[in-house]
Formats: structure tokens, C-alpha cells, sequence
């Protein structure tokens, strides 16, 4: 499936007409991540997102990254990814070393969102969401939760505004 998957990405790759933008990389991708130009990141990032939203509704379990049986948010996270060949760690805090940091007010779809945990008094990563949708004075974001797998709209959510830690911009 995967191969398939990037066979058609290639092949679009190649139909698509030549551009003169700047292929799109956050920094030096980890290995074994793919390169992707604007074109191929939109396609892969739409491919993350729709099938995230498969999950919703999904219970929350820590530690677990079964669709079957639930997810914790790190781990849905890496999941989705993984489903488009992308190979991200399980871990929250691992997640936010990766690709490059970016400002809160560039977030865009497909970037990944980073809080604290339950205790505001602690600078640690304890949760991360990713964006799906972004509009003026709105960020829409799924993630596993105590709630199961839900989207969140972030300006609505008091308890994420006091926890956000950071954002980050993955390099596929």
C-alpha cells in the first residue's frame, strides 16, 4: 500500500507542471524522511489529516497505538503520520525535536501543536495535537484525549491557551 501510495505521488510529481518556487523544507530532514515540494507536502498532508479524522472517536489508552483498542496523543500522532510513510517517534517529547520550531502565528494545517501537561507550572511537553485547520481567529486540531479522539477548536479551549508550549513544522 505504501508503495502504491508513493507511486502515485511520483507520478503526479512528474505530470505536474514545472514550478519555480523553492521546494518547502523546514531543516535538514531526519533520515530516512521525504523531501517533498509544496505540491507533494499539500497531497501528504491531506492524506495525514483525512485519515486521522478515521479515529475519531476513538478511546484514549496511554501508551497504546492500536486503532482497535486506543491511542495516546503521541502515539496517534506518529500513527497518522506513519500511514503517509512518514516515521515519527512515539513520544511527546521526542516529537517536539522534530522538524523546525515555527511562530504561533505561522501555524498552518499538518503542523503539530506542543503543551504542558496537567501542571501549568511545568515547562515540560506533556501533550501534542495536530493542526488540521487553520482560519482567522480559528485552529481546529484532533488529538487523543482523555475524551477519546476529538477535534478541538484551540481558541475555545481555555486549557490548551494556558498550556501551549510550542508549534513545529514536520520536514516531509
Amino acid at each position: 500500500m505504501k508503495m502504491l501510495f508513493i507511486y502515485l505521488f511520483h507520478l503526479l510529481w512528474l505530470l505536474a507542471p514545472e514550478k519555480t518556487e523553492q521546494p518547502i523544507i523546514a531543516s535538514e530532514p531526519a533520515p530516512g524522511a521525504v523531501v517533498a515540494d509544496s505540491v507533494t507536502r499539500e497531497m501528504i498532508t491531506d492524506s495525514v489529516i483525512n485519515f486521522s479524522k478515521k479515529f475519531i472517536g476513538t478511546p484514549y489508552r496511554y501508551g497504546a497505538m492500536n486503532p482497535g483498542s486506543g491511542f495516546d496523543c503521541s502515539h496517534f500522532v506518529s500513527y497518522v503520520h506513519g500511514n503517509a510513510g512518514v516515521t515519527l517517534p512515539t513520544s511527546s517529547t521526542a516529537l517536539a525535536t522534530q522538524g523546525e520550531e515555527i511562530k504561533f502565528e505561522d501555524i498552518r494545517k499538518g503542523d503539530l501543536m506542543f503543551f504542558k501537561g496537567r501542571s501549568l507550572s511545568s515547562p515540560r511537553v506533556g501533550h501534542v495535537s495536530l493542526v488540521i485547520d487553520v482560519k482567522p481567529e480559528s485552529i481546529k486540531m484532533i488529538h487523543a484525549t482523555h475524551r477519546g479522539v476529538i477535534i478541538d477548536e484551540y481558541y475555545n479551549m481555555k486549557y490548551y491557551q494556558q498550556r501551549y508550549l510550542q508549534a513545529r513544522r514536520i520536514s516531509y
